[in-house]
C-alpha cells in the first residue's frame, strides 16, 4: 500500500474520524459510505467499523459472513478490536461454524497486541471461554496463535481515535461507602491476576478508582472490576464514558440495589 503524503494523510485521518464519530453518534447512514470507502483503501479502523455495521445492522442490512470478512481483513492489519470482535464470531458461530479453540485464540492476539492499553475485553472474552474449554483446546489455541500470528501485519500506527476522555469526580469510598445512592460501573471479568494488574496500571494513570472484588462464577474465582462509587447516575455515567474510552470496553451501570457481590453464572 503506498504512503499518503503528511498533509493528505492527515486529511484522509481527519474524513474517517469524522465519519467514525457520526457512526458512533447513531447517523450509520451518513457514516457507513464514507467509512465504506475508506475501507477500500485497506485502511484497518474502517474496515472494522465496516463489519461492526454488518454485524449489528446499522447503515446496512445484518450480514454476519461479511461481517467476517472485514474483521479478518482489519484483524490481519493488527486492528485489535477486529481480532476481538473475530472471536466473538468463532465463539457463537455468527458466518462461521463454531469454533472456540479459534476464539480463544483471537482473543489472546487481541489482548496481545495492544502493549500500553490492552484490549480488556478481549481478557474478559479468553478467561470466561475457558470456563467451557478443556486444557487440550486451551493448550491447541496457543499453538494457533503462533499461527495466525504469522499472517498478521502492522503496517502503521492507527490514527484514529475514538472521543476526548472525560475525567469524571468521583465520591471516593470513604465518603460513600454503603451508602444506598452508590452506583459502579462494571469494568470486566477476569480469571488471570496480570490483567487485572494491567487495568490496575491504566485506572491510576487516568485517576480512575477502581474495585477489585474476588467472586465465585461456576465454582471458579474471577477477580470483578468496576469503578466507584459515584453517589449520583449522572456522575456514573460520566465515568462510563472515561472507562469505555481508556479500556475500550462497553461497560455497563450497576444500580444501587445491584452493588452488592453475588455469584454470577457463565453464560
Amino acid at each position: 500500500m503506498a504512503w499518503l503524503p503528511l498533509a493528505q494523510a492527515q486529511a484522509t485521518d481527519s474524513a474517517l474520524d469524522k465519519a467514525i464519530a457520526a457512526y458512533r453518534g447513531g447517523r450509520h447512514d451518513e457514516a457507513v459510505p464514507i467509512i465504506r470507502d475508506w475501507a477500500g483503501t485497506g485502511d484497518a479502523e474502517a474496515l472494522f467499523w465496516l463489519g461492526q455495521a454488518y454485524l449489528r445492522g446499522q447503515g446496512v442490512p445484518f450480514d454476519y459472513a461479511l461481517a467476517h470478512d472485514y474483521f479478518s481483513r482489519s484483524a490481519r492489519l493488527g486492528n485489535d478490536k477486529a481480532q476481538n470482535n473475530l472471536g466473538l464470531l468463532y465463539r457463537d458461530g455468527l458466518g462461521v461454524k463454531e469454533d472456540k479453540v479459534t476464539a480463544h485464540a483471537w482473543f489472546s492476539i487481541s489482548a496481545a497486541s495492544s502493549r500500553e492499553h490492552p484490549l480488556l475485553a478481549a481478557m474478559t472474552n479468553r478467561d470466561r471461554l475457558e470456563l467451557d474449554m478443556r486444557p487440550d483446546q486451551i493448550a491447541e489455541a496457543s499453538r494457533r496463535v503462533v499461527k495466525l500470528s504469522r499472517a498478521i501485519r502492522y503496517p502503521r500506527p492507527q490514527s484514529v481515535s475514538g472521543p476526548a476522555v472525560h475525567s469524571p469526580t468521583p465520591v471516593s469510598s470513604a465518603q460513600r461507602a454503603g451508602q444506598a445512592g452508590d452506583f459502579f460501573v462494571q469494568v470486566g471479568l477476569f480469571a488471570r491476576r496480570g490483567n487485572v494488574e494491567a487495568a490496575q496500571r491504566l485506572a491510576g494513570r487516568h485517576h480512575l478508582p477502581l474495585l477489585v472484588e474476588e467472586i465465585d462464577v461456576s465454582g471458579r474465582t474471577f477477580q470483578r472490576l468496576r469503578s466507584g462509587p459515584y453517589h449520583t447516575r449522572e456522575e456514573a455515567r460520566a465515568a462510563m464514558a472515561t472507562v469505555d474510552e481508556i479500556f475500550r470496553v462497553e461497560s455497563s451501570l450497576v444500580e444501587p440495589a445491584d452493588s452488592g457481590s453475588r455469584t454470577l453464572r457463565s453464560e
